[in-house]
């Protein structure tokens, strides 16, 4: 429903999301499949156990993106049923007692502040938690006696919306703390909601508070791939920030993965009078560990075996986890009185309070340093495991390990440093001093801690009290050690080092493919510890060089640049001394699995199909119609749905939303195989099994032995989606002739089911016949790189910029072609298409270069002015010369800039034009507060290279649902939210810069506003305000004071709409007039000139999230989202209007190839361009364009992101957005070329003889400006410029027009 879409309130999902499905039975064969990343199945939690009911899957408000989860584990009854009593903790709960005895923790902490981080509302942790503590003997904790402080996230007492199953992972971490550190303060901070954001705000509002332990039981399990944006709400030096490490096994989660935190993981811990510590601990099975796919390894884990691959390893620490032994926990709201509670949610509280009583950590300290020290006090858990990974990352053992960390707590001399002292100094070498060198104190225990020396060489760092080694070290000097360095507490020491150059020596090589191509391979190397970056091999020999210091083996990473599919590769190359270059190729290997680098392609032995090319079944394959509804497999993509598989391209699906009447029950059959000779056959297929939880619907994969006979199922599709490469070990056909496969699915108002590389024996990726091309792109006329121009010929090219490889140009681009004189053409908007021919070699690169010609128009003079009384002036010229070579089309436009009366002020526009006043429809309505639901994640997109889009530098802040608007080229961005709340801050681009540049805030914080540039001011109207009411203000911002003013309100409040410039007024269609969404909200236009809006017909459609763009006069809009307080009945249109201004009327055009909301949308020469949004329940990076001339649709170049709800502006610039739910991000880029964004309005007393014209190349055109004072009514300066539209790639600045009426 619309409020769950637009209000961001937190909604429960309906079905998970499932990426790795296996399924056996006696006639079943286990299934291996190969899941998308990010991505786990549902907890096991044993028998007896069950999990809170905020530790389960959160869908976002587009369905596609959870918000965070708790990790909080009851202990259940045989049934599954959380044991439960009144009046006393469950007999088999553990208490305060035993959690001191088994960690030996020792009394104190007094007055020292472990906060808490949990979501939403909960009015009885105070006195809850005065139930636990008396019972248990424990000191009162109140408000009353300042031990107990209660905050929301911001520090105040807007407390948020009470929940109950958030209020059992609260009272678990309150009753947590309370258990390890009596004597502690506790400080409970809580979020407005389980999204990152929310939560993050909450820890930097506990850090400001005074915290000096603060507990993170909650997580997103497979992490999130834009997750380190967030990393800062967690990197609090000086504060031991722990964070639960998850319930799911061996898969990660965020936040435990990000490096400035204290992962913790769970244990079983059970009392064992055999023991001399009394209580026996092994790896909790559930508990969560793992590698980051995203997070680098962090500095104290380096030199440790985590079986990560450079990445950041869970978890650190563990304590406690498992329900069968967890704490006992007292909680009114979510559960009768007393119940049981494990996870890593109780582990991660029991540590911040141990780290409380271990004391204030060293100031500027990361405390998770400190449990990596040798010799540490701690209980190394050796047995249990919480996975089949096979090895360290899943499998407890001596030492550091996935499920444990480096053990549990023995008391808590591991958890601190004590005190410390202040150590300050410079590094030098010769007469200058080296910023960036690095100062390492290292203790006898192993414990080191860092500084960094400033810009003018100098350092500063709190050392705890102790003796170390301290060594100073810049790459490419020799490292300069003082021994036996003693640092008192609380005193101020000095240590000065000078370090010496070292000898250099040459590394070079050769980077090839190493698959079968055998082609040199454009990659970049990193080189362990250099600090100038990647190194560039050159894309057309595969060479590379770099000067490295003697003395030294290094570890050289390769990886493909702009050369997807290939596996990276990495070497080692020690350097000695000697003056000849040390020679290191490298081969890069193809991904065989995905198969997807240019120049390979599959191939089978068995059966198999892409389905490129279908219209029908081919090649042996049928589909059959048992229920003989139609409604079968075809290839044609009916729901224009896309390939959602991970494949690409056609391929073929079953689309019961295209057509959703009726059952049925359809089959895609191989032909017969002969796996002779294959003792491993597979099953496999690329899938998107889409299974939303309502109907009836089954997906089977049926094997037959005997060419079709009889058949049996390997595969049954779960009750849940699928999505991924599947594989299905069939050993039953090992050897075996006429071996078939089917792909089989029923049901009855069900969903679909999408299939693509799909083959029954074995898969195999070759190399095909070819080679490559590869070449720059430049202007003709400047000479200057040329982005975003298509090169075809072979597989599809687009130049691109480079700008990570400081020595290769802009414009490079390369193909795949076959072998042989092959024609290419080169073709880049408002460039003539070049065209030419490369002779391709097998196995090489083959280089062609291209020079684009176009026309470049100069107009003179730049400005013109004349002065009259009211009679005739005679005309002036304007001379347009091209200096290109090309033809170039000139439209000319007139643009008014005011009127400034004799001895006055400018007014916006010139006085003439007639009063006119007309009645508009206003109904002020009272709106309900609607609370910002702030961004969820896990984005449907990794960022990769896209070479037709080029980045702009990232917005100041995350931005989305913002006001975004051009300006004489100028790109503005104003309001939106943020991840903080709505802003009413506003930003220019300077191009020249490359910066963004702050100007005046909006009055009041919008959200999903709109606006556009009428008369060179920007006018902003209606939107969401903080209280998410919808408003009806309007405002006016002019650059040429930095000043906003208020301009006439809307008619009525609005919202979600969607707003544009035509014929030099402001236009707002459809969108929201009420909180509910309920009533088609009309379209208004707002006249600049007389301050006033008009009512006009109403949009078609009661859409909101569409998108539209002035075309001549009128408009074109498109897409939308239906609202609706039904679910179901809430969906998104393909269907777009045209608006004629004349007859007031909207009339139907060419639908959209897919239904999209939420796009950013913006227009060029009067084209309609879209450019991401929600299609089909996904979050997408496409875009398309209308053209009104030729009436059909087209498509633009994807997009790099795939987010919805941003903004974009003629350009086509496209700035902020979502990559899910409310995850606002920074993110900016823009797709040359589509700059027709010149637009005008009629000046009464300015014409010109000619508004079109074509100025041949290397000639002159003159036109004649003609002035009519006549068309004036008042004396004083009349201002306005001529502007102008060309089919050239080069900005032409507009002639300023002054007439002045004496």
């Amino acid at each position: 429903m619309l409020r769950r879409i637009l209000g961001g309130r937190r909604f429960q999902a309906v079905a998970v999301i499932v990426l790795a499905i296996s399924t056996a039975s006696a006639s079943t064969a286990m299934a291996a499949v190969v899941p998308a990343a990010g991505t786990a199945g549902p907890p096991s939690h044993g028998s007896y156990s069950v999990p809170a009911g905020c530790n389960a899957g959160e869908a976002s408000a587009d369905d596609a993106a959870p918000m965070a989860r708790c990790y909080a584990v009851g202990r259940a009854d045989k049934a599954g049923v959380l044991l439960q009593q009144q009046d006393e903790p469950l007999p088999t709960s553990l208490g305060p007692a035993q959690i001191k005895d088994a960690y030996k923790l020792p009394d104190g902490g007094d007055g020292r502040i472990v906060a808490i981080v949990d979501a939403f509302g909960y009015e009885n942790a105070e006195s809850d938690l005065a139930v636990f503590r008396a019972h248990y003997g424990l000191p009162p904790c109140t408000t009353a006696n300042g031990c107990f402080t209660k905050v929301d996230q911001r520090g105040g007492t807007d407390y948020p919306t009470q929940d109950p199953d958030w209020s059992i992972e609260t009272a678990l971490d309150l009753d947590a703390v309370s258990s390890a550190c009596p004597a502690c303060h506790i400080l409970l901070v809580q979020a407005d909601n389980n999204s990152s954001p929310s939560l993050g705000q909450a820890v930097d509002t506990a850090a400001a508070l005074g915290a000096v332990a603060i507990s993170n039981s909650y997580g997103i399990d497979g992490e999130l791939p834009f997750e380190s944006y967030y990393d800062h709400y967690y990197d609090h030096p000086g504060v031991a920030v722990t964070v639960s490490s998850g319930d799911l096994g061996n898969v990660q989660s965020y936040p435990a993965t990000s490096p400035d935190v204290i992962a913790v993981g769970g244990t079983t811990l059970s009392r064992d009078k055999s023991s001399p510590r009394g209580w026996r601990e092994t790896a909790w099975a559930d508990g969560g560990s793992g590698c980051s796919r995203y997070e680098p390894r962090p500095e104290h884990q380096q030199g440790i075996d985590t079986g990560c691959p450079d990445t950041r390893a869970t978890a650190d620490v563990a304590a406690d986890a498992d329900s069968e032994t967890g704490l006992a926990v007292y909680n009114t709201l979510g559960q009768d009185g007393w119940a049981q509670w494990g996870g890593t949610s109780l582990s991660s509280p029991l540590v911040a309070a141990m780290y409380a009583l271990a004391g204030k950590p060293v100031p500027g300290s990361n405390p998770a340093t400190y449990l990596y020290r040798q010799h540490l006090a701690m209980n190394d858990v050796t047995e249990g495991t919480d996975g089949t990974c096979g090895d360290v990352r899943c499998t407890a053992g001596p030492g550091w390990d996935g499920p444990t960390g480096v053990g549990t707590p023995n008391g808590v001399s591991a958890l601190t440093l004590g005190a410390h002292g202040q150590v300050t100094g410079s590094v030098r070498t010769n007469k200058r001093t080296l910023a960036g060198a690095t100062i390492a104190f290292t203790d006898a225990g192993g414990y080191t801690t860092r500084a960094t020396a400033d810009d003018h060489g100098r350092y500063s760092l709190a050392v705890a009290a102790g003796t170390y080694r301290v060594v100073a070290s810049k790459f490419g000097y020799a490292d300069a050690a003082v021994d036996h360095v003693t640092v008192a507490a609380g005193s101020a020491t000095s240590r000065n080092f000078t370090l010496s150059a070292l000898a250099s020596r040459t590394v070079t090589g050769t980077v090839t493919d190493g698959s079968g191509q055998g082609w040199p391979v454009y990659a970049k190397i990193s080189v362990g510890g250099y600090p100038n970056g990647a190194v560039h091999t050159d894309p057309f020999t595969g060479r590379y060089s770099v000067d490295l210091p003697v003395g030294t083996t290094y570890r050289l990473q390769v990886e493909a640049v702009d050369m997807p599919g290939y596996l990276p590769a990495s070497s080692s190359v020690a350097v000695g001394n000697g003056k000849r270059p040390l020679e290191r190729d490298v081969a890069l290997s193809v991904d065989g699995a995905a198969c997807s680098a240019a120049g390979y392609a599959y191939s089978y032995r068995g059966a198999g199909a892409g389905f490129e090319g279908w219209s029908a079944p081919q090649d042996g394959w049928q589909v059959t119609d048992d229920a003989g509804t139609g409604k079968i497999w075809t290839f044609s993509d009916p729901g224009a749905k896309g390939n959602l598989t991970g494949g690409s391209g056609q391929f073929a699906i079953v689309d019961n939303w295209a057509s959703p009447v009726g059952t049925n029950d359809t089959s895609l059959v191989g032909p017969a195989a002969d796996l002779s000779g294959q003792s491993t056959p597979v099953v496999g297929f690329d899938t998107y099994y889409y299974d939303y939880g309502f109907g009836r619907q089954d997906g089977y994969v049926d094997l037959s032995l005997d060419g079709g006979s009889t058949w049996e199922t390997v595969w049954q599709a779960p009750d849940a989606f699928v999505h991924g490469h599947v594989e299905v070990p069939v050993p039953q056909a090992a050897n075996k002739n006429g071996v078939r496969v089917r792909f089989r699915f029923s049901g009855d108002a069900d969903n679909y089911w999408e299939l693509d590389n799909v083959y029954v024996g074995t898969r195999m990726c070759d190399p095909t016949a070819g080679g490559l091309v590869a070449g720059f792109v430049r202007d003709d006329n400047t000479g200057a790189a040329l982005t975003g121009v298509q090169v075809a010929g072979g597989t599809p090219a687009v130049s691109q910029a480079t700008p990570d490889d400081a020595q290769l140009g802009d414009g490079y681009y390369w193909l795949f072609s076959r072998a042989g004189r092959v024609p290419l053409t080169a073709s880049g908007r408002h460039y003539a298409a070049g065209t030419g021919t490369a002779t391709v070699a097998a196995h090489r690169v083959a280089r062609h270069d291209w020079s684009l010609r176009a026309g470049r128009v100069t107009v003179t003079p730049h400005e013109m002015s004349v002065s009259s009384g009211k009679g005739p002036v005679g005309s002036r010229p304007v001379t347009f010369t091209n200096h290109g070579t090309e033809p170039a089309e000139v439209t000319i436009l007139e643009q008014d800039r005011g009127f400034t009366p004799r001895g006055g002020r400018l007014r916006t526009t010139s006085p003439g034009a007639p009063l006119r006043r007309e009645k508009v429809d206003a109904s002020p309505v009272s709106f309900a507060r609607q609370h910002h639901g702030g961004p969820s994640q896990v984005p449907s997109h990794d960022v990769s290279e896209n070479p037709a889009w080029s980045d702009l530098p990232d917005y100041p802040t995350p931005i989305m649902d913002n006001v975004v608007a051009a300006n004489d080229g100028v790109v503005y961005s104003v309001s939106g939210a943020t991840d903080n709340g709505l802003t009413g801050a506003g930003y220019a681009y300077d191009a020249t810069a490359r910066s963004w540049r702050r100007i005046a805030d909006l009055p009041e914080p919008r959200e999903n506003a709109v606006g556009g540039f009428v008369g060179g001011k920007l006018y902003v109207a209606g939107g969401w305000n903080l209280q998410g009411d919808l408003t009806s203000t309007t405002y006016v911002y002019d650059p040429a004071t930095n000043r906003w003013s208020r301009g006439a309100d809307l008619p009525a409040p609005s919202s979600a709409a969607a707003g544009t410039v035509a014929g030099g007024n402001l236009y707002v269609v459809a969108g929201c007039e009420t909180v509910a969404c309920a009533e088609t909200a009309p379209t208004y236009r707002y006249d600049s000139g007389r301050n006033a809006w008009t009512l006009l017909a109403a949009y078609p459609e009661h859409v909101v999230m569409l998108g539209c763009t002035g075309s001549g006069d009128g408009l074109i809009c498109a897409g939308g989202l239906v609202p609706s307080d039904d679910p179901w009945h809430e969906f998104p249109v393909a269907s777009a209007y045209q608006y004629v201004a004349g007859s007031d009327s909207w009339t139907r055009i060419a639908d959209m190839p897919y239904p999209v909301w939420g796009m950013a949308y913006s227009g060029s020469g009067g084209k309609l361009q879209l450019v991401g949004g929600i299609t089909s329940g996904a979050i997408t990076n496409q875009a398309i364009e209308f053209d009104p001339v030729s009436g059909a649709w087209s498509a633009l170049p994807n997009a790099t992101y795939t987010m919805y709800r941003g903004g974009a502006a003629c350009g086509l610039s496209r700035i902020g957005g979502s990559i899910g739910s409310f995850t606002a991000t920074p993110f900016a880029e823009f797709l040359p070329g589509q700059d027709a964004c010149v637009s005008g309005t009629d000046v009464g007393w300015l014409s010109t003889d000619r508004t079109q014209l074509v100025v041949p190349p290397g000639r002159s055109v003159t036109v004649r400006v003609r002035f009519d004072p006549a068309a004036t009514s008042a004396a004083g300066a009349y201002a306005a410029r001529l502007a102008f539209g060309t089919d050239t790639p080069y900005d032409v600045p507009p002639v300023a027009v002054t007439l002045t009426r004496k």
